[in-house]
């Protein structure tokens, strides 16, 4: 109704501004009001024709991403407070980062809390420190950078050490949680958190910027969707790093 109305009010105001031109008495100036009136015209059309495509530029991604259950997406790699509350219920919960420190340092009471209530799995893939991957992408993020990611490759061991622990007291020692870590040289494509088979996060990475600063998208299920593709892509390499005995569990 809105749409009529305003079509219909446009269509007015267009007819009496013909009238009103071809009621100028000096034909001259009729001549160049009736010109500037048509560069006007062509200017709107044009505009307007242009935001419907734009419109439906729009329309067909987000169309696209409801197929490929992309259900946002965030200009930087801060999950906030639907991943804590996803990650407290967790049971499965597969992490694939170049260290991880960022996120297993974020996310400690919650992973904690899925250790102890959930009795939950922990699957961390992880780079291998000593590899000539690490060395060029410790590099590309900054000349301070190099020797830095060995460092926190001790920490992220150390860390998730002491989350078992806390696990382990917060459940009074009913716990039957378990840590794992796969050591991967150079399969990491995009770092990735998955919890369960219900939720998805993965971060574009372009270094220098730090998988904290770069775009991420969040996924839910979805037929045939990425969050398909990203559970099969995780399972797939911690089956090769399984079979090459490049996996461990965290023992306290």
């Amino acid at each position: 109704m809105n749409l009529i109305t305003s079509s219909t009010a446009t269509l007015i105001g267009i007819v009496g501004a013909i009238a009103s031109i071809l009621s100028v008495p000096d034909p001259l100036i009729r001549y160049i009001l009736c010109g500037f009136f048509v560069l006007l015209t062509l200017v709107g059309v044009y505009s307007f024709a242009d935001s419907k495509l734009n419109f439906k530029n729009a329309i067909s991604v987000l169309q696209t991403s409801k197929k490929l259950g992309v259900a946002n997406l965030h200009a930087k790699g801060n999950s906030g407070s639907k991943m804590s509350a996803i990650l407290r219920e967790g049971r499965i919960i597969r992490i694939f980062a170049m260290t991880g420190i960022v996120f297993i340092r974020t996310f400690r009471d919650e992973l904690i809390e899925a250790l102890a209530k959930n009795n939950a799995s922990i699957l961390c893939m992880l780079s291998d420190s000593p590899s000539q991957y690490i060395h060029e992408t410790e590099i590309i993020e900054s000349d301070y950078r190099v020797g830095q990611i060995k460092d926190e490759m001790k920490q992220v061991v150390n860390l998730l050490k002491e989350y078992i622990e806390d696990a382990k007291k917060k459940s009074h020692g009913q716990t039957t949680c378990k840590v794992s870590i796969a050591y991967f040289n150079t399969q990491l494509r995009l770092p990735m958190i998955l919890c369960d088979q219900s939720y998805g996060w993965v971060t574009l990475t372009l270094p220098p910027k730090r998988s904290s600063q770069s775009v991420s998208l969040e996924l839910l299920p979805a037929k045939d969707g990425l969050l398909e593709d990203c559970l099969n892509h995780f399972n797939r390499i911690w089956n090769l790093l399984e079979k090459a005995g490049k996996v461990g569990v965290v023992e306290t």
